[in-house]
C-alpha cells in the first residue's frame, strides 16, 4: 500500500520544532503522532476546536542511545527515560506540564492473550508504513513531517476522518489488544464518527473470543470515564458495541432494552433502547450549550442512560387500551442503575446521584401539571429540591434529565432527538422550575399544604396524633407519583377545587393500617420511611383496582 502524503500545517510548540530540526543534523527524522496529528485533522476539516495537546515525537534513523545522548547534550530540561525493551525519552520541559514523549520507532508482536504480553523491539530503520502497522486505528497512523509540514498517511486515514469513518489498521494485529474494541467505542462518541463495517467485523471476533473478559477493571473504567467526559453522540459509540455484541457484556441492562417495546403514540421513536440513545445525544447536548464541568456531563450522560432501565422489567402490555405500561419503572431502575454502576466501578460521583436522579426522573412534569391545573406545587418543589441536596444535586440537574427524557422521541433512525423547539414544554417547565425554585430560596417553605389536618381529621374520625402526619406524606408521595396516575384517575384524588377526595383519605389508611397489622410497624414508621409508604402506595392502587373491577 503506497504511503500517501499532504501538504499541513500543525501549530507546534517551539521546543518539539527545535528537537526535530536538531535530530534532522544527525540524519534521524522525527515525527509528530498520535492523536495531536488526527485531531489536527479533525480541526481542519470540521472547523471544529479540540485542543491539541501531548506532542509526542517518533525518530527514524539513529539509535536510541545516541537520541539519549543528543537529547542530554542540547536540552536544558531533565530527561528521564521509561521501558525495558525500548526506551522512550520524556522532556520534562515545565513543572505541572505532561512531558514531551520521544520514542524510537518500533515493531510489537503479542505473545499472550493479556495486554502486557507483547515483544516491543526498537528499530529505527523500520518504514513509517511498518512502525504504523502496530497502532489501532488508521487515523490514529498519521505521521507529521514537523519540517516539512506534511502528513504521512500509510493507510488512508485522512481520507478517513474526511469520511468520518473510523476503521482499523490490520486485522491481524487489531485483536491483539481487545481493549480497542473500547477505544472504538469513544472514539465514535467522542468525534461523531461511523465505524466500518469491517472494523465491526473484527470487533464481533474479539467479543467472540472472550478476551473481553481478561482486560483489567481499571482499564474499562478508563475507556468509560472518557466517553463520558469526551461524548459528543454518546448514542455513536453505544450502538456500536451493540453492533458487535459488547454491549451485552458491560451493559446488559441497556441492551435489554432493545426488546422493550413502547406504545407509538407516545414513543414515536421506537422501543428503550433507542429513547435512551436519543436522550445521551441530549445530555451531550445540554452540556455543551449549559457549559457543564467534565464530571456534571458525565453525570447527566449516566444518568440519561440509566433513566429508563426498569421498563425492562416493568413493561406490560394493556390489551383493552392498546398501550404499553411500565409502573414503578423508576423506582425499579433505581436499583438496575445501581447494578450497572457498581459493575463498571465508576466514581462515587456518578454512582452516588444517578440511581436518585433515575427514581425522580418523572416528578418535574407531574408537579408542572399539577399546576397548570391550579394545584400550588411551591410545597412539592421545594421537598424534591431538599431530596436532591442530600446528595448534593441541584434541582437544574433534574431538570436537564427530564429534558433529556422529553426530547427523545424524535423519529429520525439515526438517535437524533428533537429539538428544544420542538418540545415547546421543554421551555415552560424550564421557566415555571427555575422561578419557582427562586421564589422557595427566597421565602423559604411558606407553601399551601397538600392536605390539611382538618381534612384527615374530619375523614377519619380519630384523635390526632402522629397517624395525622403519616397521612400527608402518604397523600403527598401519591399525588407527587408520576405512575399512580395510570391506575388511579384524578377525579378520585381531587375534586373540581383541588382538593383531596376523602374516598382517597380513607383508601390510604386503610392500607396502612393493613400493613401496620402485617408488619408490626408504627404510624412513625410509615411516617419516617419511604419505602413503606411505597408499599402502602402499591396496596392501594391494588385495592381500588379491585373495587372498580367488581364495580
Amino acid at each position: 500500500m503506497p504511503e500517501q502524503s499532504y501538504s499541513f500545517t500543525i501549530a507546534i510548540p517551539p521546543l518539539v520544532t527545535r528537537i526535530a530540526k536538531m535530530l534532522l543534523t544527525h540524519n534521524a527524522k522525527a515525527y509528530l503522532v498520535g492523536g495531536v496529528v488526527r485531531d489536527a485533522v479533525i480541526n481542519e476539516t470540521y472547523k471544529t476546536n479540540l485542543e491539541l495537546r501531548d506532542f509526542d515525537l517518533e525518530i527514524f534513523g539513529l539509535e536510541s542511545k545516541n537520541v539519549e545522548l543528543l537529547l542530554k547534550d542540547n536540552l536544558p530540561y531533565y530527561v528521564s527515560t521509561e521501558g525495558k525493551s525500548f526506551q522512550v525519552f520524556k522532556i520534562h520541559y515545565q513543572k505541572g506540564f505532561k512531558p514531551i514523549d520521544i520514542a524510537i520507532a518500533r515493531s510489537e508482536t503479542s505473545t499472550g492473550p493479556s495486554h502486557t504480553d507483547f515483544v516491543v523491539s526498537a528499530d529505527p530503520s523500520l518504514s513509517i508504513t511498518q512502525a504504523a502497522r502496530r497502532r489501532d486505528l488508521t487515523m490514529n497512523a498519521l505521521y507529521y513531517d514537523i519540517v516539512k509540514k506534511r502528513i504521512i498517511d500509510p493507510f488512508y486515514g485522512f481520507a478517513h476522518i474526511q469520511n468520518k469513518v473510523i476503521h482499523h489498521v490490520n486485522d491481524d494485529s487489531f485483536p491483539e489488544d481487545p481493549l480497542r474494541v473500547l477505544r472504538v467505542m469513544q472514539f465514535a462518541s467522542r468525534f461523531d464518527f461511523d465505524v466500518s463495517d469491517e472494523t465491526i467485523a473484527v470487533c464481533k471476533k474479539i467479543v467472540e473470543s472472550c478476551s473481553l473478559s481478561t482486560l483489567p477493571p481499571e482499564r474499562v473504567l478508563a475507556e468509560f470515564l472518557t466517553f463520558l467526559y469526551e461524548s459528543t453522540t454518546p448514542s455513536r459509540g453505544l450502538d456500536f458495541l451493540n453492533k458487535c455484541d459488547a454491549l451485552s457484556l458491560f451493559l446488559p441492562e441497556i441492551a435489554h432494552l432493545v426488546a422493550i417495546p413502547q406504545t407509538p403514540s407516545w414513543h414515536p421513536e421506537g422501543n428503550v433502547y433507542k429513547h435512551t440513545l436519543q436522550a445521551a445525544n441530549v445530555a451531550a447536548q445540554i452540556a455543551s450549550r449549559e457549559g457543564l464541568s467534565r464530571f456534571e456531563k458525565a453525570l447527566l450522560i449516566m444518568a440519561s442512560l440509566c433513566h429508563d432501565l426498569g421498563k425492562a422489567e416493568t413493561t406490560r402490555y394493556n390489551a383493552e387500551q392498546d398501550v404499553y405500561t411500565a409502573y414503578t419503572h423508576s423506582k425499579e431502575g433505581e436499583q438496575l442503575s445501581k447494578t450497572l454502576l457498581n459493575r463498571l466501578q465508576l466514581p462515587a460521583f456518578i454512582k452516588d446521584r444517578v440511581p436518585v436522579l433515575t427514581q425522580k426522573h418523572l416528578l418535574l412534569p407531574v408537579l408542572y401539571e399539577n399546576h397548570v391545573n391550579g394545584i400550588d406545587q411551591k410545597r412539592a418543589v421545594h421537598r424534591i429540591m431538599k431530596q436532591l441536596a442530600k446528595q448534593s444535586l441541584s434541582i437544574e440537574m433534574l431538570l436537564w434529565l427530564t429534558e433529556a427524557d422529553m426530547r427523545a422521541r424524535s423519529e429520525n433512525t439515526d438517535f437524533t432527538p428533537l429539538s428544544q423547539d420542538n418540545v415547546p414544554l421543554v421551555g415552560e417547565l424550564r421557566t415555571w422550575i427555575l422561578d419557582t425554585s427562586n421564589e422557595i430560596k427566597k421565602s423559604g417553605e411558606k407553601n399551601a399544604e397538600i392536605v390539611s389536618g382538618n381534612l384527615i381529621l374530619e375523614t377519619i374520625k380519630k384523635p390526632h396524633g402522629v397517624w395525622v402526619k403519616a397521612i400527608k406524606e402518604l397523600v403527598e408521595d401519591s399525588v407527587f407519583d408520576p405512575e399512580i396516575r395510570e391506575f388511579i384517575p384524578r377525579p378520585y384524588i381531587f375534586d373540581n377545587n383541588n382538593k383531596i377526595q376523602k374516598d382517597f383519605i380513607f383508601l390510604l389508611f386503610s392500607n396502612a393500617t393493613n400493613l401496620m397489622t402485617s408488619r408490626n410497624i408504627t404510624w412513625e414508621d410509615i411516617s419516617k420511611d419511604e419505602l413503606f409508604r411505597q408499599e402502602i402506595i402499591r396496596n392501594s392502587v391494588v385495592t381500588f383496582q379491585t373495587q372498580k373491577a367488581h364495580n
